[in-house]
């Protein structure tokens, strides 16, 4: 599971991967 926090710690969203991703693939996120 990976997950992003803002600047304080206040608020933690994990990470979803867009449909289709396969294992293995390398992929970003803006911001």
């Amino acid at each position: 599971v990976l997950c992003a926090s803002n600047a304080d710690h206040t608020t933690v969203e994990p990470l979803v991967p867009p449909e289709g991703t396969k294992i293995g693939e390398r992929v970003t996120f803006a911001g």
